[in-house]
């Protein structure tokens, strides 16, 4: 085994942030199956001794700007916790890749425990083909032959192939109980306030009448921030955020009620901005004593500090348990009226749409009347098509409202270029409010001239 650098590389040795781009690995086995592909590894923490396999990982996070790993099998390049699709088999490196440190320092190992099925010279189709030939293999059977004069004696063997056996389906449901993604790092960024702006929208018009509503959020995190903390300190992208719309003045009725409730949390800190609240904490600011929230969390960290953080509270009940699991077993509550949030990681973008989309139509068969927010990041818009189109056309909804804003364009998929919220059964005449809210957000949180907000109503085509 040989690792090389191509002629206009360097060795990966020596590599540091952006030179890390480009840099090859190639490798030979047997003399003939030729492994390649190419690492962008800028800025990249020197922890892929745990992982082995470099088609998912859970990169350090880092400013949106900094360049992203590719796929070693497509070459595709990929987001902070995402996972390529492209279906080839995973080569494991166990660490033996040498991958630049935010310090400039790599670690080289000996592919000791490189195993590879497949590579770009040879089809790993045909790898599975011969595999499941020999796993059916060949029966020698032996039989009699009668001749006409009444003699017998062994016919010739024949070889009789078994039918192979069906290949077992794939599981490809994605594995929920292991999540890298750990909000701390983005904080009250522009994607929070315009997310958490919105469900304080959401939750003031549910007030409006006077009976008790339940508020659901599936993935409530640790519920509250702290910004002087190392992994907020290590991005600060909260600055771009928060802190911007903290230094506003004139702002709609529902931005108002926001930043009033992020400085009251910061009153004790000398007017600094050192916590910040995400929507579990915003919604118990605001819920009426008849009203109750149904909280989960799966990572146990985070549902402990979420425990801690509403003991003693009886409007609030605190489930350590997958949230689109829990969402079809705990509806619906005795309150018939409700909004439900459901805020995902997106550590897969194209697997997590197809879990709200199962989840989404459960919650709807059994609680139709229910309000539901979707909140999702937007990078490529043509990710994002395939979503709308099934909320208009396959998901039973009556009414769905999608609100989005934009920071960046939609034709990146190295950064968050913008997000959105899909809402499902909205209040009535709630994209009044949508009006006055986006320009505001676009104009005091956009990073480009690029900008922009839109508002839609989703119909059949």
């Amino acid at each position: 085994m040989q690792i090389t650098a191509g002629p206009s590389d360097q060795a990966i040795g020596g590599l540091s942030g952006g030179d890390a781009l480009g840099a090859k690995i190639s490798g030979t086995f047997d003399g003939n199956t030729r492994i390649a592909g190419s690492a962008i590894a800028a800025g990249i923490a020197s922890t892929s001794a745990s992982h082995a396999c470099m088609h998912a990982h859970e990169w350090p996070p880092h400013a949106q700007s900094a360049p992203w790993p590719a796929c070693f099998a497509c070459g595709i390049a990929m987001s902070r916790s995402a996972q390529c699709r492209c279906e080839a088999d995973a080569f494991e490196l166990a660490g033996a890749v040498g991958i630049a440190s935010p310090t400039g320092i790599a670690a080289a190992k000996p592919f000791a425990q490189m195993s590879a099925i497949a590579s770009t010279n040879t089809s790993t189709r045909a790898t599975r083909e011969r595999a499941m030939r020999r796993g059916a293999g060949t029966k020698l059977v032996k039989s009699v032959f009668t001749a006409e004069d009444g003699t017998r004696r062994p016919a010739r063997a024949q070889n009789v192939v078994r039918p192979a056996a069906r290949p077992t389906r794939p599981n490809r449901t994605p594995e929920r109980t292991r999540m890298n993604y750990r909000h701390a790092f983005h904080a009250g960024n522009f994607a929070d306030v315009f997310k958490h702006s919105i469900l304080l929208g959401l939750l003031e018009a549910f007030k409006r009448k006077p009976g008790a509503f339940c508020y659901f959020d599936t993935h409530a995190g640790r519920g509250r921030y702290d910004l002087r903390g190392e992994e907020a300190e290590r991005t600060r992208e909260y600055a771009g955020g928060v802190q911007r719309l903290l230094a506003s003045t004139r702002l709609p009725a529902t931005l108002h009620i926001y930043v009033n409730l992020v400085r009251a949390l910061n009153a004790t800190h000398g007017g600094e901005l050192a916590v910040y609240p995400g929507s579990p904490l915003l919604a118990s600011l605001v819920l009426r004593e008849q009203d109750r929230a149904i909280l989960c969390e799966l990572q146990e960290d985070e549902a402990t500090a979420l425990k801690a953080l509403f003991r003693g509270d009886a409007r609030f009940a605190v489930h350590q348990r997958d949230g689109y699991e829990a969402l079809k077993a705990l509806t619906p509550p005795k309150q018939k009226r409700g909004l439900v949030l459901i805020d995902p990681p997106f550590e897969a973008q194209a697997g997590e749409f197809l879990q709200i989309e199962g989840a989404l139509a459960a919650a709807l068969a059994r609680w139709p009347n229910a309000t539901y927010a979707v909140w999702y990041p937007i990078k490529l818009r043509q990710h994002i098509v395939p979503f709308h189109r099934w909320i208009a056309e396959r998901s039973g909804a009556t009414s769905a409202l999608v609100a989005e804003l934009l920071i960046h364009p939609d034709n990146s998929a190295l950064r968050l270029n913008g997000c959105g919220l899909a809402i499902v059964n909205p209040p009535y005449r709630f994209d009044r409010e949508l009006e006055d809210l986006l320009p505001v957000l676009r104009e005091t949180l956009s990073q480009s001239r690029y900008g922009d907000q839109r508002i839609e109503w989703l119909k059949k085509a």
